[in-house]
């Protein structure tokens, strides 16, 4: 029997990658390199060697913290035209009330919040867990065992929602079941270990979840 649903953010809730990836393009175009999204998805979200790893592949002379002040400014003019996920709403709304939700995100929590402020998120989640908030973050399962701990759940009766191989592992570690969400950025990745896979957010009904969760 399901108890308690915990959410990734970014990919999941609100359509952020293309943000991020555009931020980071544009920052290294200042010093003439570019980025590819090929590049961005191996590097930023698989590998996560992130700035730091496309600096050292090319043998770039550049102050990395000058560098990521430029991307912290593209970020602040393109997060002001965030969208949430389609059907991510309708899925908060479906639940809402029948099952205590919560937040784990690979975000620092001022990135959170700042990136659910415009929907006024937050007041759905009993929980939040963010980016250095358990002793170790996703892959590992500290983060969802943080998030069953504050929901005051037994993991084996919470949902993850995941759109990234890191989190479906994360959340499989923890004793969840999980489900994955494909899209955008991370549409080719391995989901190999979920335990249901969607192609929209409107596919996590009754009858799934029951499916997941007999009784």
């Amino acid at each position: 029997m399901i108890k308690g649903i915990l959410f990734d953010l970014d990919g999941v809730l609100v359509d952020s990658e293309g943000i991020y990836f555009k931020a980071v393009r544009d920052s290294f175009r200042q010093y003439g390199v570019e980025i590819s999204q090929d590049e961005y998805v191996k590097r930023w979200m698989i590998e996560r060697t992130h700035t730091r790893g496309a600096i050292k592949d090319r043998g770039l002379n550049i102050d990395i913290q000058e560098l990521r002040q430029i991307k912290e400014g593209f970020f602040q003019k393109y997060v002001e035209d965030i969208q949430m996920i389609p059907g991510a709403k309708n899925l908060l709304d479906r639940y809402n009330g029948k099952y205590p939700y919560g937040l784990v995100s690979s975000e620092v929590r001022k990135e959170v919040l700042r990136k659910t402020a415009k929907f006024d998120l937050m007041r759905f989640f009993k929980a939040s867990v963010c980016a250095g908030e358990a002793n170790k973050d996703k892959p590992f399962p500290e983060p969802y065992l943080r998030g069953c701990e504050l929901l005051g759940l037994d993991p084996k009766y919470v949902l993850v929602i995941e759109d990234n191989p890191t989190g479906i592992v994360s959340g499989n570690a923890a004793g969840c079941k999980t489900i994955a969400y494909p899209n955008g950025f991370t549409a080719k990745m391995d989901f190999s270990l979920a335990d249901a896979r969607v192609k929209s957010l409107d596919e996590i009904h009754d009858g799934l979840l029951k499916k997941l969760f007999p009784d």
